[in-house]
């Protein structure tokens, strides 16, 4: 789709994640959240990268470290009262958020060689990371939130990862790892 659709796109999904919001009250938003994402990592909505794909004593550090990497590259740490681990889908995107600004300090100000680094590390970022593990996420989640806030919020992310890949000509459909629970039972195949 092109660029102006996908965002008008975006937008929409935005807006209808405040209208659910808006309509929700904030006793079920907990409710849902509890019921979706539970209180552990792991299971069919699990929010952090490093659980995607074979369990594996190797896998998961490595990933986790390949991502701190690309976050030390541009300066950031995390806080040592951060309640997130580098790999949940809240820091990813947020890192994003900020290679997204630098980007367009870069652009702003002429500076072409930060503004190559910007996008080769978006690109690089999303291919690695975001487009491996998010479509299965989405996917799953689509399926089981219908109604709640976080439906919208699914088509939203999904939205946002797509664009990224149409945006850096990058096959969103091309190997992805897969949720936790997924992965064990195709492991069983």
């Amino acid at each position: 789709r092109p660029a102006q659709a996908g965002a008008a796109a975006l937008a929409a999904d935005l807006r209808a994640v405040e209208k659910r919001l808006r309509e929700t009250s904030t006793a079920r938003v907990e409710s849902v959240y509890g019921s979706l994402f539970g209180h552990a990592p792991g299971g069919a909505h699990c929010l952090y990268e490093g659980e995607y794909g074979p369990k594996s004593d190797v896998m998961q550090p490595h990933r986790i470290a390949d991502i701190t990497g690309f976050y030390r590259a541009f300066g950031l740490r995390s806080a040592p009262s951060a309640a997130e681990r580098p790999d949940h889908v809240t820091v990813e995107c947020e890192f994003m958020h900020v290679l997204s600004c630098k980007e367009a300090h870069a652009l702003r100000n002429g500076h072409a060689e930060g503004l190559a680094v910007c996008r080769d590390a978006q690109r690089s970022f999303v291919e690695s990371h975001l487009a491996r593990w998010v479509p299965g996420l989405v996917r799953r989640l689509s399926a089981d939130a219908a109604g709640t806030p976080y439906e919208p919020l699914a088509r939203l992310l999904g939205g946002a990862v797509e664009e990224e890949c149409r945006r850096f000509g990058l096959d969103a459909a091309r190997e992805q790892i897969l949720p936790p629970e997924v992965g064990a039972a195709h492991a069983a195949d």
